[in-house]
């Protein structure tokens, strides 16, 4: 029983610092996105896949963990929760409470990266805002009639463009 308690506590921390890394991740797309870092983002989001995917191969390997030896916890990976593992196991008092300390930590860490995805998706969202305002002002600006500081329209003058593009 105590090695598999050690082979528990190893993998609920490994769940932890994966989190961890997660959280540092979606903090670096919060810098890519606005420096407007596009080789940056996509090596973040390849990043976070890789990140996700190891955390939910590791969900599989503990629910197995338990499963072979033969406790019977009525849960999947989409429904993990450590608190009900750590209520589920007969451990003692001392024990419980470290991997309560663990599952506490790992929901804190859980809770930061959906508050950081919520605000990375606003911080996209509002710099693909502006991207679209520049580009629609630019393309836009052919058609237009220019016009002088006083207001004037510059008619029968050289035009003086932005940016000027033949197709």
């Amino acid at each position: 029983m105590e090695k598999f308690t050690e082979k528990i506590t190893q993998m609920l921390q490994d769940k932890l610092s994966l989190y961890q890394e997660l959280r540092t991740v979606l903090d670096s797309e919060k810098k890519y996105v606005v420096e407007m870092d596009v080789d940056g983002l996509w090596a973040v989001t390849e990043r976070k896949k890789q990140l996700v995917s190891t955390i939910e191969t590791l969900i599989k390997n503990i629910l197995a963990q338990l499963k072979s030896q033969l406790y019977q916890i009525d849960m999947d990976a989409d429904s993990f929760q450590v608190s009900k593992i750590i209520n589920a196991l007969p451990l003692s008092l001392k024990i419980k409470s470290e991997l309560k300390k663990i599952g506490f930590s790992i929901n804190d860490c859980k809770n930061e990266i959906s508050l950081m995805a919520i605000e990375n998706k606003r911080y996209i969202t509002e710099y693909l805002t502006v991207i679209d305002g520049v580009f629609s002002t630019v393309v836009n600006i052919t058609g237009k009639k220019q016009y002088s500081y006083s207001g004037h329209i510059l008619a029968g003058k050289e035009k003086h463009h932005f940016i000027d593009s033949e197709v």
